[in-house]
């Protein structure tokens, strides 16, 4: 939610300072916007450089901790998690047609993420435990993401150096997750250990209307700033599962002790989405009408409740459900787009 904030924040300034720009370096005209279509028809396309970070709504846990409290005699049990999440590459590319005489286009994009992080936590010995021990905590979350966009855009110039753009059409994107925690614990004084593997995994397909709305203004010698903020709301559907699973080493074997799991099957569901990013640019224009345009910023996209994970606050029981998790993409990108 803080970077959800941050982002309409981001997006809120920009537009100021557009106008303070404009109002400094280059006062609008007081007339109406005039649209000028553009007299033949074209095409433009495009390739971004994504390097982005995830993060969710519980802070990506993949594993609990079994505490022991040797004064009380109870036990409970916390969450390991991945504090901070590893920026991971990413591409998105698209092609857009641009309708002769009109200032209209259709557009089409396609947005591909595939993000592998991993953490561990070790603890030589945990105070008021009856014996030493040594825990060790791995966890490893992975994220496929990919979204499809096919907008009709209109664009207004505003004015010589100003340009606006709004857009309507669909989404369509796909989010699979894959939370997994290995907990080993090894008594110092003995040769058995056990160990506790969790699994998490979210599926969500869905599609449905997407706005958009951005802007560029043009500084100088081709140099512009940019903006944009977009939403969608999708439908599909969503399945998910939790498992755990204990083993225990006692020198010479193994033995299974213990296999618990969680589905949620599939089902309708829905998910708003919002997404905003600034940053500039710099455009060169050929003699032949051909240009290219080189874009670098920080964007953010985040889906609510796109995602189910368990939170267990306690030994895994029936009363665990697998609860609905916002997730968030963010980070800088480099883009460039040749027009024909």
């Amino acid at each position: 939610m803080k970077k959800i904030i941050l982002g309409a924040a981001v997006f809120s300034i920009s537009i100021g300072f557009f106008a303070n720009l404009m109002a400094a370096v280059a006062p609008m005209p007081k007339v109406a916007a005039v649209p000028v279509p553009i007299q033949a028809s074209a095409w433009s396309f495009n390739a971004e450089l994504l390097y982005f970070q995830p993060t969710t709504s519980n802070g990506l846990k993949y594993s609990n901790i079994l505490i022991y409290d040797a004064l009380t005699g109870s036990t409970y049990y916390t969450n390991a998690g991945i504090d901070d999440p590893d920026h991971h590459f990413g591409v998105s590319l698209g092609a857009a047609y641009h309708i002769a005489n009109t200032n209209n286009d259709i557009a089409l994009q396609y947005t591909h993420l595939n993000i592998n992080d991993s953490n561990f936590i070790t603890k030589r010995e945990s105070p008021g435990m009856p014996e030493p021990l040594h825990i060790h905590i791995t966890g490893k979350a992975d994220f496929d993401y990919d979204a499809v966009d096919l907008m009709f855009r209109h664009r207004i110039n505003v004015d010589r150096r100003l340009v606006l753009h709004a857009a309507a059409g669909l989404r369509y994107a796909c989010i699979y997750s894959d939370i997994v925690g290995l907990i080993t614990t090894r008594f110092f004084d003995r040769s058995e250990y056990y160990t506790d593997n969790y699994k998490t995994t979210s599926n969500f397909s869905g599609i449905g209307p997407r706005l958009t709305f951005d802007g560029n203004y043009d500084l100088t010698h081709g140099f512009g700033i940019i903006a944009r903020m977009g939403g969608s709301l999708l439908g599909g559907s969503i399945d998910s599962k939790f498992s755990q699973s204990i083993d225990l080493w006692n020198g010479s074997s193994w033995k299974h002790i213990r296999d618990y799991s969680i589905k949620n099957k599939s089902r309708a569901h829905v998910v708003p989405e919002v997404d905003a990013h600034l940053g500039v640019n710099y455009a060169h224009h050929f003699a032949n009408s051909s240009s290219v345009i080189v874009n670098i910023g920080w964007r953010i996209i985040h889906y609510f409740n796109v995602i189910e994970e368990v939170t267990l606050a306690s030994e895994p029981s029936n009363d665990d459900i697998l609860k609905p998790q916002d997730l968030s993409f963010s980070g800088p990108f480099l883009g460039v787009t040749y027009s024909l």
